[in-house]
């Protein structure tokens, strides 16, 4: 599997990925949170794949499932760092 960044402007196709990665834990207990991640992903029928993404793991969605993706993780209690707008600049 091959993964690519793409510029945000860029527009939107159906194969586009979402890539989420941990900010807490790294190493082999970042590997092991990001399977089960994955695996509470799997239970509502949600596909992922955790990849190497800067020797660190990446949690891949579909781009059509990121918020149903976001919504599980916060109902596990996951702080989301969400990218902002500052409306002041």
């Amino acid at each position: 599997m091959s993964v690519e960044p793409l510029l945000l402007s860029n527009v939107a196709a159906d194969d586009d990925l979402v890539g989420l990665s941990l900010l807490s834990h790294h190493g082999q207990q970042a590997w092991e949170v990001m399977q089960m991640i994955k695996d509470a992903l799997t239970e509502i029928q949600l596909d992922s794949s955790v990849l190497e993404w800067g020797g660190e793991p990446c949690l891949f969605v579909a781009r059509h499932d990121e918020s149903a993706t976001i919504c599980r993780l916060k109902n596990f209690g996951v702080g989301i760092a969400e990218p902002f707008n500052d409306a002041s600049a």
